[in-house]
């Protein structure tokens, strides 16, 4: 089984230039767990994740032991937060994606991402984006193909 028979298609991609207002407002209205920041060619130029957005939002653990007026007022979190609202998705996304063929063995596709400890993983052709390979499409594809009882 290849990368193609497990993939999904629908992909979420904003532009470069996309605020991280709306970059969250899609993590909220659709529950997905990436973003892919696109040229508008279906060229992938980087990749963001909840995970990312939230790094980003939020102090680090570090930063919040060290740093007491974190929690004695709360105005500077949110000070924070407004000022990055509008702030374009580039300062957030990863610029290295990795990414896989869609003619690749679904198994080599899982241990790519666990070796890289990535859960989702675009898939590429001639230069473009096709679909989007997550670790729910592979286990889920798996069972359903394996077991008679899913």
């Amino acid at each position: 089984m290849k990368v193609r028979d497990f993939m999904t298609t629908q992909v979420f991609t904003v532009t470069p230039d996309t605020a991280l207002r709306v970059v969250n407002q899609i993590f909220q209205r659709y529950g997905t767990n990436s973003i892919l920041v696109e040229d508008g060619q279906q060229k992938i130029l980087g990749i963001v994740t909840y995970s990312d957005l939230i790094r980003k939002i939020f102090p680090s653990y570090e930063q919040a032991m060290t740093d007491e007026s974190i929690w004695l007022e709360p105005n500077i979190i949110e000070d924070h937060i407004s000022g990055l609202i509008t702030r374009p998705i580039t300062e957030v996304m990863q610029k290295k994606v990795l990414t896989v063929k869609p003619d690749m063995y679904a198994i080599q596709a899982g241990a790519f991402m666990n070796a890289h400890h990535i859960k989702q993983v675009p898939v590429v052709e001639n230069g473009l984006r096709i679909g989007l390979l997550g670790y729910k499409d592979l286990t889920w594809g798996f069972m359903l193909k394996n077991c008679s009882y899913f």
